[in-house]
């Protein structure tokens, strides 16, 4: 199966990371293996280390929250020039969280869903903030 993440801010652009296919954010509704974050993937980020209630929250406030959030372990994200997630970045978004000994994947997950099940659905648009990158990453994580 096939899947595809949607980034409305850069449709139809290609980068070295990312293969950003030019979809149009309606288009999730239609097909359940294309996946969008609003209003930014780094959401999915963030969901990781805060159970974040799905408020609204501007994409350029995204990158001081994972800083401050990641900042303790000694880590930062460029998310303002690369966008690159090195290493150890990620091993902190795969590993455990020290208040509810979870894993921080399974975590998101969880965040992700409640705040995705509180929409009606009806335009992607108007799900502020809300990311479908956990269906994806399901999907995935039955591989491993």
């Amino acid at each position: 199966m096939r899947h595809y993440v949607v980034n409305s801010s850069k449709e139809g652009q290609k980068g070295d990371e990312i293969d950003v296919h030019p979809f149009r954010l309606r288009d999730c509704f239609r097909n359940p293996n294309l996946h969008y974050s609003n209003q930014a993937f780094e959401y999915w980020l963030i969901l990781h280390f805060d159970d974040h209630q799905g408020s609204g929250m501007n994409r350029y406030d995204y990158y001081d929250r994972i800083n401050t959030l990641i900042k303790s372990f000694g880590a930062s994200y460029d998310g303002k020039k690369s966008k690159l997630i090195n290493e150890y970045f990620y091993e902190l978004l795969d590993g455990i969280d020290e208040k509810t000994r979870e894993n921080r994947v399974d975590l998101a997950i969880k965040r992700t869903q409640r705040n995705y099940d509180r929409h009606v659905h009806s335009s992607p648009a108007l799900e502020e903030s809300t990311t479908t990158v956990f269906k994806l990453v399901k999907e995935l994580l039955r591989y491993l």
